[in-house]
């Protein structure tokens, strides 16, 4: 058990300082200001108007009794000095509480004889409620990373004490009479609660907590785009006062740079879960720095960045000797295997390769002698598109892996450890084999302190504390392990940690893990102002979630994000980009609310179906806007109603079409074009047209044909043409007409034949000729016709072929020669009079 050493006297300060000129002044000012310093066991209230005599502790109100006797004492009987001098010689031997009653009730007799308060107005006043408030005990938890939390029993002589006026004041429990050098911890009280009530007293409890603790009371749903880790976090401590490098705030010291988030969500998580997932997943640490009027929290992420406790601890184990100052009774290290590799492994899309980063472990001398087995931890994602990001989170990783593979555990009474502090040991028996010679950084402490002399100013000698069920278990978001290796309650102040030794990095475990977007979302597609088609080279575009209270609605909505398409590689597949207004369904890869991609689009209210349901529900619809501002649409529609089946396609503008090689279409029944303006058709190849039927054809104003080469034209039956006014026939060398039975070319009112500079006249006045008529000659024999048969082609019918050519025709066509049919006559009948 510990001696006069640990007897020490806790204080618990409370700033609450209204109005006031020294609200924002150090402890030590104002107690000199009030002429008093070092308050040792009493609740001091700043806010009291009283507070000249609030803080008075025990060793100054005598002190400054004994002034006041000196110098007012004369004509006071030898009795009343023997009085204060038997109080003087036995103030030692009195508790705190009941010395400083006792000394200021003897204060306040001698009044008027005190040269220095002979002043009514400068009297002591009866102290409040609130300023007999004092430590009974005290049970706290530090760790880095994590959030601290003291809880103080109280004991007041005033049961009826309204406990809550202390609720979300800032305070400082001193684990010294003065608290000097911040040795304590400062905070907020976070919880109040009424204990059990004696005859004579009554015991409250509060909890005292940093100012982080707030963030844990505020959940939200937020997005960050483009802002590194430090970036997010200092945005989320400034909306809860903790300014940088404020008196009060936070502050930060890198070793490493952080790059920029794509898109960070806060996805229905308390602010300190959130910043606390963050620092965990990049490393970074954080602890708090105490004074006696404030609190920082500090971000780091290296051990350098650590403080050291000043003084080096000696070790002195708990054998029942005395100690002349404060030690460290017992320390020793354990062994833990853990992985020796990390690899990790993520997706980019844009390179279609998977990045991977490895990193090693570093060992110890220690576990190197024990020889641990090659063990790896492999993961995906790692949420890292390259090699760097992924060595960096890798070795990360690895460090916080090993980060408790040794581990010290020490119990002591010295109150200046803090969670976050490196120590270092003196005197320990085993110093080389428990590395205890190295500097320990101390990563989690429990502080127990017990001052049961404060009960005996009531009378009590019992435990007010065993009633109390703990309220510290509400306010930590992580188990305690730490046990005190004596169960029975001791007077003084003690402490049990846990320590690293100072070559093992530290990072933080992860205790927050991401929360996971179960199912599907819907968002809003944004973009710049002005625009309706709004996205990237990928065809990714913005949105905006419907839980964004902070979006705009603009293109800072979001990252740019990925849009899922039927069917997509390399130059071709399926593009169809959600514009902007549109209300789309969007998925989350792995369940990360930081990686979501659109997966579909959705109708609702305000952006309707493009015919109305369900009178249409046969129909299926792809139907287009024109864009920019346009008001018409380029559709496809397919109507599946029974009879009434329809495939319907509309172009806005142009509508192109490109077969590379065959098209066929084939109609059963009719085919309608209507062209509006010009219609041009060119085919390089030939031409096949098969007409089973009738063929209409008008042409309202002029035609013109061109035949570079031959026209052939087979009519089966009759062929009738009718000319409105004039026809006009000419051919480079010969026009042949013929017919199998007769030819009538009627002039109307005149007919004039015309050849090698002569003509003959036909009209009504008779027939009119250049030279006279002479008989016989040989008539010229013009070109047959020989039109040549279309060809069919396809699974069209075969064209009427043309009357069939005779013998003699065939046998003129071989040799050569014009064939005249009156000369074949009259051969022929010469023929038979000579046989006969």
């Amino acid at each position: 058990m510990f001696t006069d050493a640990n007897t020490t006297h806790f204080t618990l300060f409370v700033d609450g300082l209204k109005k006031d000129q020294n609200a924002n002044k150090p402890v030590d000012e104002l107690n000199k200001k009030s002429n008093f310093s070092k308050p040792t066991g009493i609740v001091s209230n700043n806010n009291n108007s009283e507070s000249d005599s609030l803080n008075a502790g025990l060793a100054d109100s005598l002190s400054e009794l004994t002034s006041s006797v000196t110098s007012g004492l004369s004509g006071i009987g030898s009795s009343l000095m023997g009085g204060l001098g038997g109080l003087t010689k036995s103030a030692s031997s009195l508790d705190p509480f009941t010395t400083l009653q006792q000394a200021n009730e003897l204060k306040a007799s001698l009044g008027t004889l005190s040269n220095k308060n002979n002043n009514s107005e400068e009297q002591d006043k009866p102290k409040s409620a609130v300023d007999r408030l004092q430590i009974l005990s005290i049970n706290g938890y530090e760790g880095i990373s994590t959030l601290y939390a003291f809880e103080v029993v109280l004991v007041n002589e005033h049961i009826r004490f309204d406990i809550t006026s202390l609720l979300s004041k800032p305070v400082f429990i001193a684990f010294t009479p003065d608290g000097k050098n911040g040795d304590g911890i400062h905070g907020v009280v976070n919880a109040v609660k009424r204990g059990s009530i004696g005859q004579h007293y009554a015991t409250f409890s509060i909890v005292v907590t940093p100012r982080f603790t707030n963030l844990m009371r505020r959940t939200n749903q937020r997005k960050f785009v483009d802002k590194t880790t430090p970036e997010i976090i200092k945005v989320i401590l400034e909306e809860h006062g903790m300014m940088e490098g404020a008196e009060g705030g936070y502050k930060t010291q890198f070793k490493e740079t952080y790059p920029a988030r794509d898109f960070c969500v806060q996805y229905d998580e308390s602010d300190y879960k959130f910043v606390s997932r963050l620092c965990e997943e990049e490393g970074i640490a954080y602890s708090f720095r105490h004074s006696a009027t404030n609190h920082t929290m500090v971000f780091t992420d290296a051990n350098p960045y650590f403080p050291t406790v000043a003084d080096a601890v000696k070790f002195m184990s708990d054998s029942g000797l005395v100690a002349d100052s404060k030690v460290l009774k017992y320390f020793d290290v354990a062994l833990a295997t853990r992985p020796q590799n990390v690899s990790w492994r993520d997706y980019n899309f844009q390179t279609m390769k998977q990045p991977e980063g490895n990193s090693e472990g570093k060992l110890s001398e220690k576990a190197n002698e024990a020889q641990e087995p090659k063990l790896e931890f492999y993961d995906y994602p790692s949420s890292g598109m390259d090699k760097a990001r992924n060595e960096q989170l890798a070795k990360v990783q690895i460090e916080r892996l090993r980060a408790d593979h040794l581990v010290g555990e020490g119990y002591s009474d010295r109150s200046d450890f803090h969670a976050g502090y490196f120590i270092t040991i003196e005197d320990h028996p085993d110093i080389e084999t428990m590395d205890a010679k190295k500097p320990w950084l101390i990563t989690h402490i429990r502080h127990k302190a017990y001052q049961p002399q404060v009960l005996e100013a009531f009378g009590s000698a019992s435990s007010a504390q065993s009633t109390m069920p703990s309220q510290l278990s509400k306010f930590l978001d992580t188990d305690i392990e730490l046990e005190f290796p004596v169960e029975n309650q001791q007077q003084g102040y003690f402490n049990v940690f846990t320590a690293i030794p100072q070559e093992i990095t530290f990072r933080p475990k992860h205790r927050h893990p991401k929360p996971q977007v179960l199912g599907s979302q819907t968002a809003v597609v944004t973009g710049a102002a002005g625009e309706e088609i709004y996205c990237d080279e990928y065809g990714r575009v913005k949105a905006q979630f419907h839980w964004d209270r902070e979006g705009t609605m603009d293109e800072n909505s979001s990252h740019w994000i990925r849009v899922a398409s039927n069917w997509a590689h390399d130059g071709y597949g399926t593009v169809v980009i959600p514009r902007v207004g549109m209300e789309v369904k969007v998925d989350f890869l792995e369940g990360d609310p930081d990686n979501p991609i659109i997966t579909g689009a959705i109708h609702n209210g305000v952006n309707k179906v493009p015919y109305d349901l369900p009178a249409n529900k046969t129909r299926s619809v792809f139907k287009t806007s024109s864009s920019k501002g346009g008001v018409g649409s380029n559709e496809l529609r397919i109507e599946d109603k029974a009879g009434q089946e329809q495939i319907f396609v509309q172009s806005q503008k142009d509508f192109d079409q490109l077969t590379k090689n065959n098209h066929t279409v084939q109609v059963n029944n009719n085919s309608h074009l209507q062209v509006n303006n010009e219609h041009s058709e060119t085919i390089k190849g030939n031409r096949y047209q098969h007409q089973l039927a009738e063929e209409h054809h008008l042409t309202t104003l002029d035609r013109k044909t061109q035949v570079m080469m031959n026209d052939y034209k087979t009519v089966g039956i009759s062929e009738h043409e009718t000319i409105g006014t004039i026809k006009t026939v000419q051919a480079g060398m010969e026009i042949h007409l013929k017919s199998g039975l007769q030819t009538v070319i009627d002039g109307g009112l005149s007919l004039t034949l015309k050849a090698g500079g002569q003509h003959i006249v036909l009209n009504p006045a008779g027939i009119w000729m250049t030279m006279p008529v002479w008989t016989g000659g040989v008539p010229m024999e013009g070109t047959p016709s020989i039109p040549l048969p279309p060809l069919v082609k396809g699974n069209s019918v075969a064209a009427t072929q043309s009357p069939p050519v005779i013998l003699a025709q065939r046998q003129a066509l071989l040799k050569g020669q014009p064939r005249c049919e009156i000369c074949e006559k009259l051969a022929a009948e010469r023929a038979s009079q000579g046989n006969a």
